[in-house]
């Protein structure tokens, strides 16, 4: 095979690998954006749902949580909201985890160099 056959080869895998890591990506995302969150004051008188982004969807609030004044609503509805936001990032986790990859060498010219040299007349190096 000649130099620049073998260069059309990598540029073709690289690309193939590429769009490979996008077809995963856009599937990946398509399946946090169906997630949802639920969390659960401590005491159990507020639950909240959250979508993927953290936006409450609903809010359930029992007859005990206002007990304890207002204070004591604001601080269960902020637990069970946070509880919720936890939910969410922890079902997540899994998810994003599958889209990271070897690091990408930024500073690694080598296919472009090898280009560079075919076209001046020469081989890559």
């Amino acid at each position: 095979m000649s130099d620049i056959g073998r260069l059309h080869a990598q540029v073709e895998s690289t690309l193939e690998a590429a769009f490979a890591a996008a077809a995963r990506a856009a599937q990946v995302a398509g399946e946090v954006a169906a997630l949802t969150g639920q969390g659960t004051d401590p005491r159990g008188g507020v639950r909240i749902h959250v979508d993927h982004r953290g936006l409450l969807s609903d809010v359930q609030v029992a007859a005990s949580a206002t007990e304890a004044g207002t204070d004591g609503l604001r601080t269960a509805v902020l637990a069970a909201y946070r509880a919720a936001v936890a939910d969410v990032q922890q079902q997540a986790a899994p998810l994003q985890a599958q889209l990271a990859g070897p690091r990408v060498d930024l500073t690694d010219t080598s296919l472009l160099d090898g280009f560079d040299a075919v076209l001046r007349g020469g081989g890559p190096r």
